[in-house]
């Protein structure tokens, strides 16, 4: 196997990985560990490497999406300061137009999952995990 097509699937697991253990953690503890951003961070050195995607679009990704939801967090309440880091990490990896489109897939299941929890179970004001559906949504079009 040659160094493209391992640093393709060395790539994949790392991305892969972190998208699980942050949507496990912050599932259970509200909370996304930084070796998941680095996780990222390092996925999207190697696509890079690899030629999946270029260095402007993933320098694109995670400045001016990063950057979005860095403005979002600080204007709004909800968006944690782990899943803006997660949010940017995972823009480097899979560049602007793909997150672009991995972000509405995410906010709007996340949307959909609050809404149809207040209606079943009319509960308020309750903190709900975002890394499950922002992996959901970066996972799905990583390879679009």
């Amino acid at each position: 196997m040659n160094l493209w097509i391992a640093s393709r699937y060395v790539s994949w697991m790392l991305y892969a990985g972190a998208l699980m253990i942050a949507s496990c953690m912050d599932a259970k503890y509200q909370e996304i560990p930084d070796i998941c951003h680095a996780q990222l961070l390092a996925s999207g050195v190697l696509g890079i490497a690899a030629g999946r995607v270029t260095f402007a679009e993933a320098a694109a990704g995670i400045l001016i999406i990063g950057f979005l939801c860095l403005i979002l967090s600080l204007w709004r309440d909800g968006l944690g300061g782990g899943d803006v880091k997660l949010i940017g990490a995972a823009s480097f990896c899979v560049g602007i137009r793909i997150s672009a489109y991995a972000l509405v897939l995410s906010l709007t299941s996340a949307i959909v999952y609050v809404l149809l929890r207040k209606i079943v179970h009319k509960e308020k004001g309750e903190a709900v995990a975002l890394a499950p559906f922002l992996s959901a949504g970066y996972c799905l079009f990583y390879f679009y």
